[in-house]
């Protein structure tokens, strides 16, 4: 299936912009390295409040994970960062032709 490292291996960049009345603006930037689709690992800035380190397990459609983040704001002298365990079930779909014609 992979046949080096190079093809076994993939970056997953995301972002996050959330605006919340009356909450401040917040925006998260992410990237997480997968390795064939079976291990991740990554990091992840919140601006102007923390950074976060995270590691999982993927298989088949279950995933397991764990991020540990932690404060860079005024707070973070009275906070000594959080941690989170992630347990996800993907719902497989059938398998659908899409027509590419649909979305022009």
């Amino acid at each position: 299936m992979y046949t080096d490292l190079e093809t076994a291996l993939m970056v997953v960049p995301s972002a996050l912009v959330k605006v919340v009345n009356p909450a401040p603006l917040s925006v998260d930037l992410n990237a997480k390295l997968k390795y064939k689709d079976l291990l991740w690992f990554g990091a992840s800035w919140r601006a102007f409040d923390s950074v976060v380190g995270m590691v999982g397990l993927s298989y088949e459609q279950f995933t397991l994970g764990y991020s540990y983040d932690a404060g860079t704001s005024q707070l973070a002298g009275y906070n000594g960062g959080s941690h989170e365990i992630l347990i996800g079930l993907r719902l497989k779909k059938k398998n659908q032709e899409v027509c590419i014609n649909k979305f022009w």
